[in-house]
């Protein structure tokens, strides 16, 4: 697969009209080396460059292995998904929450945008007892199930031999 970019600087008057089209011209070049002066690494199975947020969006430049870089550069038209991570902590409730922001730029003119937000809670104390009973008797429940489809399978299986056919009663 090549680009799909008609050549340089040839854009689609719609795109060029409208500011919130984004253009994405992805190849099927691998994802590796340094980019902003970081390596690359693993992302969900996935390779990728990892900045934090305030680093490229409240400053014009980056000083980086002895260059200036300007940060506009990070998100050009090669990047093919940009994910962000939003970790938020209440100490007041012990709840950990992790907002996951993902724009993928591939395949349409304009970003697609997804939203996921994960919430944790820290279990302790009375909390933590609770949960250990309630899993305790869910384990207690599922072998009360697993034993009743044991003698009912067994009990249908008996009237199979005596009768030759089954029998729903």
């Amino acid at each position: 697969k090549t680009s799909t970019c008609t050549g340089t600087f040839s854009c689609p008057q719609k795109v060029l009209d409208s500011a919130e089209q984004i253009l994405s011209c992805p190849t099927d070049t691998q994802t590796t080396g340094t980019f902003f002066e970081q390596n690359s690494s693993k992302f969900s199975g996935a390779d990728g460059y990892s900045e934090f947020l305030y680093a490229i969006t409240e400053n014009d430049f980056l000083y980086r292995e002895g260059e200036v870089k300007p940060t506009h550069h990070f998100i050009d038209s090669m990047t093919k998904e940009v994910m962000m991570l939003l970790i938020f902590f209440s100490h007041e409730t012990g709840v950990t929450s992790v907002m996951t922001v993902s724009a993928d730029f591939v395949g349409s003119s304009s970003a697609s945008v997804k939203v996921e937000i994960q919430h944790y809670e820290i279990l302790e104390g009375i909390n933590l007892s609770g949960y250990v009973v309630v899993q305790a008797l869910v384990l207690v429940n599922i072998g009360f199930l697993v034993l009743d489809v044991f003698l009912s399978s067994r009990s249908l299986y008996k009237d199979y031999k005596r009768n030759g056919e089954f029998s729903v009663a």
